[in-house]
């Protein structure tokens, strides 16, 4: 069987999904959404283990601060 190649720009891809009904939109959706959460998963994974790196905390510097915050908190409701 003879095959066809099309060049096709992301500007096209767009005009077509904006003629879809909302019901395939929805659908285009969850299908990107499950493509790509393996992906962003990963990315939130090596951000919050970035962070991490810059600023590393104590255990008792992450205490000190649960602390002051339930200490404001407190004060703030009496």
């Amino acid at each position: 069987m003879p095959k066809i190649t099309l060049e096709i720009v992301p500007e096209q891809i767009m005009d077509i999904i904006r003629e879809l009904s909302v019901k395939d939109k929805i659908e285009l959706t969850r299908m990107f959404e499950q493509e790509i959460f393996a992906d962003r998963f990963h990315n939130l994974l090596n951000n919050f283990g970035k962070s991490a790196q810059v600023v590393p905390l104590t255990i008792n510097e992450i205490a000190d601060e649960v602390e002051a915050v339930r200490r404001a908190r407190y004060e703030g409701c009496h």
